[in-house]
């Protein structure tokens, strides 16, 4: 497959870690996608309870991770806005930087597809976003009839097609914040760069 166009990666990244940038390497790979862009968020509107670290220091924990690939850049455009962060808002700015018919991506966690037909906008994301899941091994077909009743079926079909089974790796950012918190080593859980980031800022602590 060799596509071209941009792979956009939004989240929390607190703090981003392997998982994070294998499985969106292993996306951009299978898409042959020109760059990856790493986005993230001032505040998802799905996870309001949780503090998150300031986004400054998320924002350079993803500028550290992005040197590890020439085609992953970082985007403060979340940021700098008033959260909550809806992606329809951050799709339609991304549309207008790289317009059609140059292919734009949304990657998302398999999870996630479950829930997909509450986002806001839904019907106008699945037009002018393709939606990539990152997929776990054994994970199964996700359960898309909710989506079908309110979606175009060839919206439905592309999401299907591109849903990309990923290496998986059981790492989550709340072990690395409580590891971070009690002085243990996490250089093996985050990229070295990040590491360091977080022990020289005392992040997490």
């Amino acid at each position: 497959m060799n596509t071209g166009g941009t792979l956009l990666f939004g989240g929390s990244f607190d703090p981003i870690h392997h998982g994070h940038l294998i499985s969106a390497q292993a996306v951009a790979d299978r898409l042959a996608v020109d760059r990856v862009l790493l986005i993230p968020c001032a505040q998802s509107p799905l996870k309001r309870s949780h503090v998150l670290a300031r986004g400054e220091d998320r924002l350079e924990m993803c500028r550290i991770a992005a040197k590890l690939d020439p085609r992953f850049a970082v985007s403060d455009w979340e940021l700098k806005r008033p959260p909550p962060s809806y992606t329809i808002q951050t799709v339609r700015y991304f549309r207008s930087v790289f317009p059609a018919p140059e292919p734009l991506y949304w990657l998302l966690g398999q999870d996630s597809l479950a829930h997909l037909q509450h986002w806001m906008n839904i019907e106008e994301l699945l037009q002018i976003v393709q939606f990539v899941t990152a997929a776990r091994p054994g994970g199964g077909e996700p359960n898309l009839a909710a989506l079908r009743a309110i979606a175009p079926a060839e919206a439905v079909e592309q999401i299907e097609r591109h849903l990309f089974a990923t290496p998986m790796v059981e790492i989550s950012a709340s072990e690395i914040r409580a590891r971070a918190r009690a002085k243990q080593n996490i250089q093996f859980w985050v990229p070295s760069g990040v590491a360091d980031y977080i022990d020289q800022t005392a992040l997490y602590r």
